[in-house]
């Protein structure tokens, strides 16, 4: 998908974003495939579309561009809805395999980076799971890899364990600066929201 969809088009991919925005609840609802052809991106749709811009931390412009795009089909995947597995040509990514993710970083399992991508250190995360809960350790999370979730309790307790696990990383790395981010704060706090240009404040672009 290469085009830039905006405010005032119409068509099959306009119906297809409005049913994306739905499925993740940024619109009452979506229309019905057969009425795709006739949908059109209006200010709600523009307007569901930079909040789910600001909530991915994509350029806030309510247009669905490419990377847009990508987003919002990563987005419609829930976990369950479909069989995870590793490809090494083309990797399954959505928030369905973020939240695999998650699960199996709160049961102690480390999966690497929390991606949302079904990299190997994931595959190899879920074939320790599975070899704990007693099933066939192949890295494909299916039906009986999604049940066996439920018969594990959280060993990660006290927060988030993606967080304590950077908060633990970040103290052993001493003063280097290697995989670390910096953040420069032009606001200058409070209610100064710092320069405004156009009624865009230098705040509002540290935000996004």
């Amino acid at each position: 998908m290469q085009q830039v969809y905006r405010e005032g088009d119409t068509g099959v991919a306009v119906g297809e974003i409005r049913s994306m925005l739905a499925r993740v609840g940024l619109l009452p609802s979506g229309p019905l495939p057969t009425q795709w052809s006739e949908a059109r991106f209006d200010e709600q749709t523009a307007a569901a579309v930079r909040e789910f811009q600001q909530q991915r931390g994509l350029i806030v412009d309510g247009r669905v561009g490419p990377e847009s795009w990508r987003h919002l089909e990563e987005a419609r995947w829930q976990l369950g809805d479909r069989v995870l597995a590793f490809a090494v040509s083309h990797p399954l990514t959505g928030d369905d395999v973020l939240d695999l993710q998650n699960r199996l970083m709160s049961l102690g399992f480390d999966p690497g980076s929390l991606d949302g991508a079904y990299g190997t250190r994931t595959e190899l995360a879920v074939r320790a799971f599975q070899r704990e809960s007693g099933l066939a350790a192949d890295g494909v999370c299916g039906p009986q890899t999604f049940a066996a979730f439920g018969r594990l309790s959280r060993s990660v307790t006290g927060g988030s364990s993606q967080a304590l696990r950077e908060s633990a990383a970040i103290r052993s790395s001493g003063p280097s600066l290697a995989r670390k981010v910096i953040v420069i704060d032009p606001g200058h706090g409070g209610n100064d929201r710092g320069n405004v240009v156009a009624g865009l404040a230098e705040a509002d672009l540290v935000e996004d």
